[in-house]
């Protein structure tokens, strides 16, 4: 951990906390992100155990459940799923998956460029018992194509550039024409961030220029479309820190995918 922190230009706290939403784990000392398709077998692991061993995935006791049926998982690797997948009850006896995440999961299993309705039908059909689907879970996660035949391509936001500029012409560049609804989730990170920082400069009472007050999420993707330079840079002054060091971290850590 403490080469990895030499390595990029960030303190040990903004590591830490990068790396907390990301997949990764420490193994003997090494930091390890978690191959996608190893990630995706783990999923399977766990969510077909509960089902064949009677586990609602709404409400089960996790420390059971590992111990008499996971452990042939890394203890490292389980403590990182059930931290990005599931929840712990205000008592901490019980546990819930999330369902919106392990649906997405399952989403990216599926996508590629794939016919609408086949690809709702696989999604449902692939997910644990009793969760269920919906095109919202996708926002930023995947492109809808209306054109005929309708169909869904594969596009996560945290793949995108943190650049506001670079980020706006990918998204034309993958699909002329956005709804707001469709591309907002896409805007979503940089909008917060920047409200965050123009909250923060009211509060200290620092001045803002008017032409770059982003009150909402909304206004902040209305102002793209019109004034697109001039919103542009505005967005990459403030982008978000864990977009910066993310995909500086991700060269350094090794994939671990089992053999």
């Amino acid at each position: 951990m403490d080469e990895l922190v030499d390595l990029v230009p960030a303190n040990m706290q903004c590591v830490e906390q990068t790396i907390k939403d990301m997949p990764v784990c420490i193994m003997n000392g090494f930091v390890r992100l978690l191959h996608f398709d190893y990630l995706s077998k783990v999923t399977s692991e766990i969510t077909g155990a509960m089902e064949e061993f009677g586990f609602d995935w709404r409400s089960f006791n996790a420390t059971t459940f590992r111990t008499n049926f996971l452990d042939m998982i890394p203890p490292e690797v389980l403590d990182k799923w059930f931290s990005l997948f599931a929840h712990l009850s205000e008592d901490g006896n019980t546990t819930t998956l999330d369902e919106r995440k392990v649906c997405r999961l399952y989403a990216r299993m599926l996508l590629k460029p794939f016919h609408m309705q086949e690809f709702l039908v696989a999604w449902q059909q692939s997910v644990p018992p009793n969760m269920n689907t919906s095109l919202e879970m996708l926002d930023g996660l995947a492109i809808l194509h209306h054109d005929p035949p309708p169909c869904v391509q594969y596009f996560p936001e945290e793949e995108l550039s943190p650049s506001g500029l670079e980020r706006f012409q990918r998204l034309f560049l993958e699909k002329e024409k956005w709804s707001m609804e469709e591309i907002e989730p896409y805007a979503r990170k940089m909008g917060d961030e920047m409200e965050m920082t123009t909250n923060g400069n009211e509060q200290s009472n620092s001045a803002v220029p008017e032409t770059r007050n982003v009150e909402t999420r909304s206004d902040m993707v209305q102002k793209i479309l019109p004034e697109e330079e001039e919103v542009f840079g505005y967005v990459a002054a403030y982008a978000p820190l864990n977009e910066v060091i993310t995909p500086m971290l991700k060269p350094f850590l090794p994939d671990f995918v089992p053999m």
